[in-house]
């Protein structure tokens, strides 16, 4: 059985008049519960074979920092399509993924990622920054991602 890990993007700093939405930065407790997220994945031995993340700063940051405390080999492929991404383009992606991998992580932002496990699992399920939803596939290849084809087996808050 195949596992989805949708992770929210951990705490981020407001955004500023000068700044750009794409450009905030974790807070030191953004950064903290991201570790702390990706200790919880090492802790219960949870396989990650590919990282999809939005190019926003945020989640970048927020994956590379679970990715480093989980003990992850695997590269964050950063993708701008996330930024902005509802469930039709989030699914789509999904879909994309190679069936060699037997566990995604998708880290991206609310609502879509809320909307998301919702969609997938027919469960709704509050997001809060930094909150990783665990589900089951219950197919073999990813293409095959549909609306209630998961499970939800772990919701964690940081």
């Amino acid at each position: 059985m195949k596992k989805l890990l949708l992770l929210r993007h951990a705490k981020t700093e407001p955004i500023n008049q000068s700044g750009s939405d794409l450009n905030r930065a974790l807070t030191a407790r953004g950064a903290s519960d991201a570790t702390r997220i990706g200790e919880y994945i090492r802790a219960q031995g949870i396989k990650i074979d590919l990282v999809l993340t939005s190019s926003a700063r945020r989640a970048v940051q927020t994956s590379e920092l679970v990715a480093d405390a989980a003990g992850l080999n695997v590269p964050v492929n950063s993708d701008r399509r996330i930024y902005e991404a509802g469930i039709r383009e989030l699914s789509q992606l999904l879909k994309e993924v190679d069936s060699q991998h037997d566990s995604v992580l998708l880290v991206g932002h609310n609502p879509a990622i809320e909307e998301l496990v919702k969609w997938l699992t027919d469960a709704v399920q509050a997001m809060s920054a930094g909150t990783l939803a665990v589900l089951a596939f219950k197919g073999n290849e990813w293409s095959r991602l549909d609306s209630g084809t998961c499970t939800l087996e772990s919701i964690i808050t940081p």
